[in-house]
C-alpha cells in the first residue's frame, strides 16, 4: 500500500469535497442561463419580426386605403379630368407608388400617371393591354381588392408589385416600388445589423436593405423556414443565408400574402454566450483559487492537530511528562484525555508488575533450600534462586543472562 502524507491526504480529500460540487453547480447554472439566453433570443427575435411585420403591413394598408378611396371617389362622378387629377395627386403624395393607371372591363389601360422618377410619357401607355395580369383577373373575378406577386412592369420598365380595386366595371391599379419598399425595410433595419426581408408568396425577396438585391428578386424558397412563411405558417429556425448563420423567424403579411422573415446573426447571438461564458469562468477561477487556499488550510490545521497528539503520545511512551496539552476540537481533546488516562493505566499497572516482581523475587532470594531455575522458550535464564546457587554452585548474576542451551 502507498502511503502518502497526511497533509496531502487531507487536501485532496478537502479539495475534492469543495471543488466537485462547485463544478457541478456552475456547470447546472451555465445550462439553464445558456438555454434561457437562446430562448430569450428567439423570443426577442420573433417579436422584432412581428414589430417588422405589424409596420410593414400598415404602411401597405395605408396605400391600399387609399386607392380604394381613390377608387371609390371615381365611381362617385364621371368627370375623367378630375379623375386624372385625383390619381396624380396621390402619386405625388405616395413615394411608394410608381405608377397608377384605370383598366377598363377589356383590361385596356385608359388612364395612367407615373411617379416623378418615370422615364415613360404618360400618352404612350394609353391603350396598352392588362387583361393577362394575374391580379387584374382575380380582381375583376372577385370584386375584392387583391395584391399581386413582384412582375416587370409593361409601364415603368421595374419591377413592382400591384394591389388591384375595382372600380366599377373595371379595375384601379397602384404599381409598389421595391425600391421604396427597400428603404422602408432599411429604416426598420437601422443599425442593428438585424436581417429584414419581405417576400412574396413564391419566397422571393421584395424588399431588402440592398434595394439591388431585391429588384433582381432573387429566391429562397430554399429555405426551409422560408417554406414555412410562404405555406402561411409563422415560425422561428436557423438558415444559412451568403456565408452567415442566422436566428431567424417568419410572420405573414395577411392582406398580401407576404412574408416577413427576420434574423439575427448566430455569431452576435453567441457574443452574448460567450460573454456569460467568461464571466461564468472568471467567477468559477476566483472559487476555484478560495477552494484550494481553503482545502490547503483546512489540511494544515488538522495535520497540526494530529501531529500536537502525535507528539504528547510519544512523550508519555517515553515516560516523559508532557506539557499540557488542549484541543480547539471537542473531539480532538476527547480523544486525548482518554488516550492519557489509558496511557496512566498502562504506567500504573508497569508499576504494579514491578512491586510484584521485586515482592516475588525477595521471596525466591529467601528460599535457600529449595532450588528454582525458571527460563523463557528461547532458553534464557529468568529466575535462579539462593537455592539453586547453593545446589549448583553458580551466581545468579551470571545465570540469569545465560542460556543452557
Amino acid at each position: 500500500m502507498r502511503q502518502v502524507p497526511l497533509r496531502r491526504s487531507l487536501f485532496l480529500q478537502f479539495l475534492g469535497l469543495s471543488v466537485l460540487p462547485l463544478v457541478a453547480v456552475t456547470l447546472i447554472v451555465a445550462a439553464v442561463m445558456f438555454r434561457d439566453l437562446i430562448d430569450g433570443v428567439e423570443r426577442q427575435t420573433a417579436a422584432l419580426g412581428n414589430a417588422v411585420r405589424d409596420q410593414i403591413e400598415a404602411r401597405l394598408a395605408g396605400r391600399q386605403a387609399a386607392v380604394e378611396l381613390l377608387g371609390y371617389a371615381m365611381t362617385q362622378q364621371a368627370d375623367a379630368a378630375a379623375d386624372q387629377r385625383l390619381m396624380r395627386e396621390l402619386v405625388r403624395v405616395d413615394p411608394f407608388v410608381d405608377a397608377l393607371y384605370a383598366a377598363v372591363k377589356d383590361g385596356t389601360i385608359e388612364k395612367v400617371v407615373f411617379g416623378p422618377s418615370a422615364e415613360r410619357q404618360e400618352n404612350d401607355m394609353l391603350g396598352i393591354d392588362v387583361s393577362l395580369r394575374p391580379f387584374f383577373q382575380a380582381a375583376r373575378a372577385t370584386q375584392k381588392t387583391v395584391w399581386s406577386d413582384t412582375f416587370l412592369s409593361t409601364l415603368t420598365g421595374r419591377v413592382a408589385a400591384a394591389v388591384a380595386v375595382p372600380v366599377g366595371a373595371g379595375v384601379l391599379v397602384a404599381e409598389i416600388s421595391l425600391l421604396s419598399l427597400s428603404r422602408a425595410v432599411a429604416e426598420l433595419a437601422g443599425p442593428t445589423g438585424d436581417l429584414i426581408m419581405i417576400l412574396d408568396s413564391r419566397g422571393r425577396i421584395i424588399g431588402y436593405q440592398d434595394a439591388a438585391l431585391a429588384s433582381r428578386q432573387v429566391s429562397v424558397q430554399h429555405l426551409e423556414l422560408v417554406r414555412e412563411g410562404s405555406a402561411g405558417r409563422s415560425g422561428s429556425g436557423r438558415f444559412d443565408w451568403q456565408g452567415t448563420r442566422y436566428l431567424g423567424s417568419v410572420s405573414n403579411i395577411g392582406r398580401t400574402g407576404w412574408t416577413v422573415l427576420v434574423a439575427r446573426a448566430t455569431e452576435n447571438v453567441y457574443a452574448q454566450l460567450f460573454r456569460l461564458g467568461w464571466a461564468l469562468a472568471g467567477g468559477l477561477a476566483l472559487a476555484l483559487i478560495g477552494a484550494l487556499a481553503a482545502a490547503l488550510m483546512l489540511a494544515r490545521n488538522s495535520e497540526r492537530r494530529y501531529r500536537q497528539l502525535l507528539e504528547a503520545a510519544d512523550s508519555y511512551a517515553q515516560a516523559k511528562e508532557p506539557s499540557p496539552v488542549r484541543f480547539d476540537i471537542l473531539e480532538f481533546d476527547q480523544l486525548w484525555q482518554n488516550l492519557r488516562r489509558l496511557f496512566e493505566q498502562v504506567e500504573r499497572r508497569d508499576a504494579e508488575t514491578r512491586v510484584a516482581r521485586h515482592q516475588l523475587q525477595t521471596v525466591f532470594d529467601a528460599t535457600t533450600e529449595v532450588s528454582i531455575i525458571a527460563a523463557r522458550a528461547d532458553g534464557m535464564i529468568t529466575v535462579f534462586n539462593r537455592g539453586a546457587e547453593k545446589l549448583l554452585g553458580f551466581d545468579a548474576a551470571n545465570m540469569a543472562a545465560a542460556s543452557p542451551c
